[in-house]
C-alpha cells in the first residue's frame, strides 16, 4: 500500500509549508529527518517522534542554550520518559493538547497503566534539539535504518563520539511521556526493530577512523 510522509519545515520568513514523499515501503523515518535538516534554513534544528510529549517549558530554553550557550551542542528537553499503556492517557492528550494535564503523573506515583522507562537520554533520543551545522557535520541519521527503532540510539552515539556535546535538561521536572501504540500498528515489524537496534549498537564498537569515514559518507547528503 502506498501511504503518504509529510514534514513541516518553519522558514527564516516564517512561513510554513508541507511536503509529501510516497513511500511503498516501511516508514523511513532517518530519510525524512535528513530530508528536513537539508532543507532547513536555520542555525538550530529540532528532531521530535511523534508519539512522546515532553514539557514545552523546556523548550525555548533549550533553543535558547543551544544557540547562545557554550556547553552543549544538542539537548534533550526531558530528564526522564514515562510510558503509558492502554489509550486513556493518549485520547486525554489528544482532546486537550494540554501538558498541564500530565502534571500530576510527574509530581505524583505512577498509576497502575503507566511506568518509568529511563532517566536520562543515554539510550534514547526521540527528542533532540541540535545545531544544524554539528548534524550535517555527523552526518544526520543513517538512512540503511528503515522502520522503526534504533535510529536515534546510533545517531547519538556516532554524534557523541564526533565530538558533539549532547546532554538533557537536568531537571526532575523534564518528564517525557510515551503514548500508547496501537498493537497492530506494529505487527510484522518487530523483527526488523529488533535488526535496527542491534545495527545501531555497532556505532559503539566501529573503530573511530571507520566512524568517521561513515559521517563524512552520510555527510555529503547534505552538500
Amino acid at each position: 500500500m502506498q501511504r503518504p510522509h509529510s514534514i513541516g519545515q518553519n522558514s527564516a520568513m516564517q512561513k510554513s509549508a508541507t511536503y509529501f514523499i510516497r513511500e511503498d515501503g516501511p516508514f523511513p523515518k532517518a530519510m525524512l529527518c535528513n530530508l528536513g535538516a537539508r532543507m532547513c534554513a536555520g542555525k538550530i534544528i529540532c528532531f521530535h517522534d511523534a508519539d512522546m510529549i515532553a514539557n514545552p517549558h523546556y523548550f525555548p530554553l533549550c533553543v535558547n542554550a543551544v544557540r547562545h550557550g557554550m556547553s552543549s551542542d544538542a539537548l534533550c528537553p526531558f530528564l526522564s520518559v514515562i510510558h503509558q499503556y492502554g489509550r486513556r492517557l493518549r485520547n486525554a492528550f489528544i482532546e486537550s493538547g494540554d501538558y498541564a494535564n500530565l502534571r500530576p503523573y510527574v509530581e505524583g506515583d505512577l498509576p497502575d497503566d503507566m511506568r518509568l522507562l529511563c532517566f536520562t537520554t543515554t539510550r534514547r533520543a526521540p527528542i533532540v534539539i541540535i545545531k544544524h551545522a554539528d548534524d550535517i557535520r555527523v552526518g544526520g541519521y543513517d538512512p540503511r535504518f528503515i522502520g522503526w527503532g534504533g535510529e536515534d540510539d546510533e545517531l547519538l552515539t556516532r554524534a557523541t563520539r564526533l565530538g558533539v556535546r549532547w546532554h538533557s535538561v537536568p531537571d526532575a521536572g523534564a518528564v517525557l511521556f510515551h503514548l500508547h501504540h496501537d498493537t497492530n500498528s506494529r505487527l510484522g515489524a518487530l523483527a526488523a526493530a529488533e535488526q535496527n537496534r542491534a545495527a545501531a549498537s555497532e556505532a559503539h564498537t566501529l573503530p573511530q577512523a571507520d566512524l568517521e569515514a561513515r559521517a563524512a559518507e552520510l555527510a555529503k547528503y547534505f552538500s
